[in-house]
């Protein structure tokens, strides 16, 4: 292993494992470190799916990202000769007056997103599967879907070391400090140097970020899946879907070759102290809560779950992603705040980064991400 890298990226998940690949892709000299094994599941990129969907309520500037994020994952999925973006659409249901179908509106205008809206009216003759309140409409979005989310990581991995990246698990950094010649990065065992260093350490993004009063919180939410009914399941043609209700805003996945139906409810969940805690109070209650919510809206489906995951929430008070240089050393970079709504982004987060890095500017503008106090 060489005494020097051009970069050091702390932290293997979606953001990092992306990033070390688009890195060593310009040829720079690349070191990833990960606490825990490749591809775990005590952080946020576990638990088989996410959704992908380009128009964005969230805000409309993360639309040409989004749309640059699947382009990279149809290139990413050649290059790993496997399916990582199944296009199932997804449909959202919510009353007229919801924040969430404005936000979807909006986005889709600016940007010229094809959307299928369906009036409360006709809402039950067009997707029959769903039971809603009389006045609920929705918006289907045919080029929307879901990721395989483990597999994108390995992939990601997979193309980094392909670049000549040098990926190492369970080493946990202990800190860093930059000097003149570089940032050194001390693990337990050794130390490490490089020019530029990217921290891409999600929930524990704070102990190591060495910036006060950084602006994220860690919580927990809870994933579920239930068992399903005949027809309700991608191979049939169903849609992800989501729900803006009074108690929050929930999404879902038809069921995947018998893994059952994915449920969960799309807030902050239960704050934690810091990334290592595991509180499991109040799991089961949600679990129930989530299949009750499911089964109604769902008719058919079992409320009783087959199983449950933990999932770590890292979000920002505005709850936008934070990528932006260190305020105190421009040779280190933050990748973080993603939870809940980032992984879909991961190629091409992981893409502006080794242009910020290697450039000085990303290429598709991202100042609305910066670290804002």
């Amino acid at each position: 292993m060489r005494d020097k890298f051009d970069a050091i990226v702390i932290g293997l998940g979606s953001m990092g494992s992306a990033a070390a690949y688009h890195l060593a892709r310009r040829g720079l000299s690349v070191l990833g470190l990960e606490q825990f094994d490749l591809v775990h599941t005590k952080g946020s990129h576990h638990g088989a799916t996410r959704l992908i969907r380009k128009a964005y309520f969230e805000h409309p500037d993360y639309v040409p990202l989004i749309e640059r994020a699947s382009q990279l994952w149809g290139d990413l999925e050649e290059q790993a000769q496997r399916e990582l973006l199944v296009q199932s659409g997804v449909v959202i249901f919510a009353p007229p007056e919801s924040a969430v179908l404005a936000g979807v509106r909006h986005s889709a205008a600016l940007h010229e997103l094809p959307i299928e809206e369906v009036r409360a009216e006709l809402l039950a003759e067009r997707f029959p599967d769903f039971a809603l309140p009389k006045d609920y409409e929705a918006i289907f979005e045919a080029d929307s879907g879901f990721l395989h989310v483990e597999a994108g990581v390995r992939a990601h991995l997979d193309a980094a070391r392909e670049e000549g990246a040098v990926l190492l698990d369970n080493k946990a950094v202990l800190a860093w400090n930059k000097h003149a010649q570089g940032i050194d990065v001390v693990c337990e065992d050794l130390t490490y140097c490089c020019k530029q260093l990217l921290l891409c350490a999600g929930a524990w993004s704070a102990s190591l970020s060495d910036v006060e009063h950084f602006p994220i919180q860690v919580h927990r939410q809870i994933q579920a899946w239930f068992k399903g009914r005949e027809g309700f399941d991608v191979k049939s043609g169903s849609p992800c879907f989501a729900f803006d209700l009074p108690q929050g805003f929930h999404y879902g996945f038809p069921d995947i070759d018998g893994s059952g139906i994915k449920f969960a409810c799309h807030e902050k969940g239960l704050c934690l102290k810091s990334a290592d805690e595991r509180d499991a109070s109040g799991i089961d209650d949600e679990v129930k809560a989530l299949g009750g919510v499911l089964e109604k809206h769902v008719p058919g489906v079992s409320k009783a779950a087959l199983r449950a995951r933990e999932c770590l929430y890292t979000m920002t008070p505005d709850q936008h992603f934070i990528i932006d240089q260190h305020p105190e050393a421009e040779q280190v970079f933050l990748a973080t705040g993603f939870s809940g709504h980032g992984y879909k982004f991961a190629p091409v987060i992981g893409e502006q980064l080794a242009e910020l890095m290697c450039n000085g500017a990303p290429s598709i503008p991202m100042d609305f991400l910066k670290l804002r106090f």
